[in-house]
């Protein structure tokens, strides 16, 4: 081999591990910009007044877009929510956890998308519904006989109208139970 020759198929090489190398640059960067893109969008993220809330642990919207509602340790849900059988003298302001077996604990919270209604799982009063405003009525307090107690997540399928919740006890991972036709 002539030298020529060699510092063609050197120059060639040099060229090629350069291509490599900026290719393997463009990977990176598209991976970064992949993986951090979310995080551009962090500045739009507002904070929620949730007010005096204690103990927020689900939020929902209306079909409208207004809210957030929030379940809360003091037995209410926010924007004004409330069971028909709470009374404000004895559950208003309380901050005891003793007061939740005769106040409630409204944990999980989901809107209904077709029918606008909100579903509340309260942790002593079961299933609970709030029909496009007012108080909430009790809807199922036992699946089987079984009493719901601590349900502390709701989840509604949009499609089927099944609604899905979890207790917080490990004994009851999960129980599930359908809508009643007459309140669809």
């Amino acid at each position: 081999m002539n030298v020529q020759t060699l510092l063609f198929n050197a120059t060639i090489t040099l060229l090629l591990l350069l291509l490599l190398l900026l290719l393997l640059l463009l990977l990176l960067l598209l991976f970064n910009y992949y993986l951090f893109s979310d995080v551009d969008h962090l500045e739009k993220i507002r904070k929620l007044p949730l007010n005096s809330t204690a103990g927020p642990e689900s939020l929902a919207f209306d079909c409208k877009g207004k809210g957030p509602y929030t379940g809360s340790l003091m037995a209410e849900c926010s924007s004004g929510v409330t069971t028909a059988t709470r009374k404000k003298e004895i559950c208003n302001g309380y901050d005891s956890y003793t007061m939740e077996p005769t106040c409630g604990r409204p944990l999980g919270l989901k809107l209904n998308n077709k029918t606008c209604q909100l579903y509340i799982a309260d942790a002593y009063f079961g299933l609970m519904v709030v029909p496009k405003g007012g108080k909430a009525k009790s809807l199922v307090t036992k699946v089987g006989g079984v009493p719901l107690r601590l349900i502390d997540f709701l989840d509604i399928n949009q499609e089927t109208d099944d609604l899905h919740s979890s207790r917080h006890k490990k004994i009851d991972d999960e129980s599930r139970m359908s809508i009643p036709k007459e309140i669809k």
